[in-house]
């Protein structure tokens, strides 16, 4: 958390400078102010900044820390494995209707996060009965699940029979 007087320690920039030289994701949070001063590197790629204008309170960072964490090639599983438990965890329709909006924008999806989303519809009313983009999201799963696993089809029946030996 960036503190109005950040700067004025000199080890402040230095302990952000080991984490960034040793590639280790920071994020940096600010509250927004009328005398902001330029941090370079930490303000211009990874600032998240609280205030009237760009939302504030926990659930508004939770939220930009959490898209952080997906967009980051060194977090990006972990935030995969986190967004399949947070769906089978769903406390409302809405939350399932967020976190549904994540998932679908994922372009791949391993077995075991969709052995997740499957055990979320069997488990959780939360996202059973929840509707988004205009679909059950339980018929949503089922179509994520065939678009990277599709159904394998069934051998045609011998038309003979038993064989002849």
């Amino acid at each position: 958390v960036l503190h109005p007087q950040f700067h004025t320690s000199q080890w402040c920039d230095q302990e952000v400078g080991w984490a960034l030289g040793r590639n280790i994701p920071v994020a940096a949070v600010r509250w927004d102010t009328a005398t902001r001063t330029q941090d370079g590197f930490l303000e211009e790629h990874q600032d998240i900044t609280l205030g009237a204008t760009h939302g504030s309170g926990e659930w508004f960072l939770a939220q930009q820390i959490f898209q952080l964490a997906l967009n980051d090639s060194r977090t990006h599983e972990k935030g995969l494995r986190a967004l399949a438990e947070a769906f089978v965890n769903s406390f409302n329709y809405n939350n399932t209707r967020v976190l549904w909006t994540l998932i679908e924008q994922e372009p791949r999806w391993e077995s075991e996060h969709l052995r997740r989303f499957e055990y979320a519809v069997e488990t959780n009313a939360q996202v059973y009965d929840a509707i988004a983009n205009s679909e059950m999201v339980p018929d949503l799963v089922k179509k994520l699940v065939e678009r990277f696993e599709p159904p394998v089809p069934k051998p045609a029946p011998d038309p003979w029979g038993e064989p002849p030996f």
